[in-house]
């Protein structure tokens, strides 16, 4: 389900000043308190880094398919909801071993720092 989010939800994660640096991605989150809505989640590749637009598309799909397996486990463990912006930051596009396993150890280290701000 596709929800569109206004600029003042994507300034505000951006302002909030929580964020983690992978080897691939760059994370910025924040804890959601808001009941009735649900967790946002905005993928960014941006057009310096992979220039062709089916590249950004591939990779687009690749990063949705890994945080569907992963989300769950992440969601699930945590009764809050988490809206985060991810940054692919690299030049090459890679296969989805390697965005999982990076995203996978992203993943872990979110939830370590949510449990320490809690």
């Amino acid at each position: 389900m596709k929800k569109k989010i206004s600029r003042n939800q994507i300034q505000r994660i951006y302002s909030s000043g929580k964020k983690i640096k992978s080897e691939i991605f760059i994370l910025f989150w924040e804890l959601s308190y808001d009941k009735l809505n649900d967790s946002v989640t905005v993928i960014s590749i941006p057009k310096n880094k992979i220039k062709k637009a089916v590249d950004r598309n591939r990779l687009k799909r690749r990063i949705k398919e890994s945080l569907s397996i992963k989300n769950e486990l992440a969601y699930s463990i945590l009764d809050l909801k988490i809206n985060f912006i991810l940054i692919y930051n690299k030049n090459t596009v890679l296969n989805f071993k390697q965005i999982n396993k990076d995203l996978v150890n992203l993943f872990d280290e979110l939830l370590i720092k949510v449990n320490e701000s809690i």
